[in-house]
């Protein structure tokens, strides 16, 4: 970030130069932590150019232009769904790209021996930026940083939309086209498809632990139920409605088919129906379990009730308001 030691030339934003088909991608299990880290930062350090400074920065937009073409995610912005769920909206909003001078930092200042110098800060944007501002701010930034004898060109993207892999290839694609490349050697791949992500971790700690065929192995997946019950509660309820859901499939059988099979497994079992059952289920086991009066009844103020209502602990005039004022009589008692 340019300070004392290095000045601001300028600032611009960079779009990508073609329209491609990727719009908006929801951010998988592994991606969701990473919004509470800081922008990853790479770069690199070159030696004066045998051409003119100016003429490298030219170079530099219009190539990171065409490589954003190929990364459309990175030139979007974090986006929050109305069920709480965070996708990253590939709508071209561009990158920060920013030109700055320094006119005191050399090569060696980098590179001197012992720990990575505090000057290597100012030479990249969104420095201790949590990846979350990622909703308002972008999601990557090049910047370009004239040295007294060199040129250092570095790059902060957003640690939700990529890891370090994926960062380098990025920056690799970048250099890439930067030589003169018409075609690159390897398209990213950005298949988000939760399903298929919890399925893969499933299959390979199932794999790892190399269990017997016929042994029962288990996955729980933690779900937003608001939406998922039928009723559906409202989107601001205030408290916990989460809920761990639990798939189960024969080991052999789960490693025996392909991915697709846990992945429809999975999609059913989070399904409304299963969900509200299971809530359904539960609550009334524990409304028998707290009250021991209740215990070996026939209750019929249990039936009927949806899992909606015995979360909230409300019922609809349509289902009586008898029935909750009869159970809660029988609980004083």
């Amino acid at each position: 970030m340019p300070s004392s030691l290095a000045n601001l030339v300028s600032k611009c934003t960079v779009f990508r130069d073609q329209k491609t088909h990727v719009t908006t991608l929801k951010l998988s299990v592994f991606d969701i932590p990473m919004l509470s880290c800081q922008y990853m930062q790479k770069g690199v350090l070159l030696k004066s150019p045998p051409f003119c400074f100016d003429d490298l920065v030219g170079l530099l937009k219009q190539s990171l232009s065409t490589t954003l073409s190929h990364f459309p995610p990175l030139a979007g912005r974090l986006m929050t769904d109305p069920d709480g769920h965070v996708h990253i909206d590939c709508n071209d909003a561009g990158i920060d790209f920013l030109v700055v001078k320094s006119p005191t930092l050399s090569i060696n200042d980098i590179l001197c021996p012992g720990d990575v110098p505090d000057c290597v800060k100012e030479l990249f944007t969104f420095d201790r930026t949590l990846s979350y501002t990622g909703h308002f701010k972008a999601l990557a930034a090049v910047q370009v940083t004239e040295l007294v004898d060199g040129v250092f060109i570095g790059c902060s993207v957003n640690h939700a939309v990529t890891d370090g892999t994926s960062f380098w290839h990025f920056f690799n694609t970048f250099a890439e086209i930067t030589k003169g490349a018409s075609k690159i050697s390897k398209a990213p791949d950005f298949c988000r498809e939760t399903g298929f992500n919890s399925q893969v971790i499933w299959r390979s700690v199932t794999r790892a632990r190399n269990l017997e065929p016929t042994k029962t192995t288990t996955f729980r997946m933690e779900v937003n139920c608001r939406h998922r019950l039928d009723p559906k509660l409202n989107s601001y309820y205030s408290g916990n409605a989460i809920q761990s859901i639990p798939n189960f499939a024969p080991a052999g059988e789960l490693l025996a088919n392909d991915m697709s099979w846990g992945a429809n497994l999975l999609h059913k079992n989070v399904g409304r129906q299963y969900i509200s059952e299971l809530l359904l289920g539960m609550t009334k086991a524990l409304l028998l379990l707290e009250s021991p009066k209740l215990q070996g009844k026939n209750h019929r103020t249990l039936e009927g009730l949806s899992a909606n209502e015995c979360l909230t602990g409300t019922l609809t005039k349509s289902k009586g308001q008898g029935r909750l004022e009869e159970l809660n009589h029988e609980l004083k008692e």
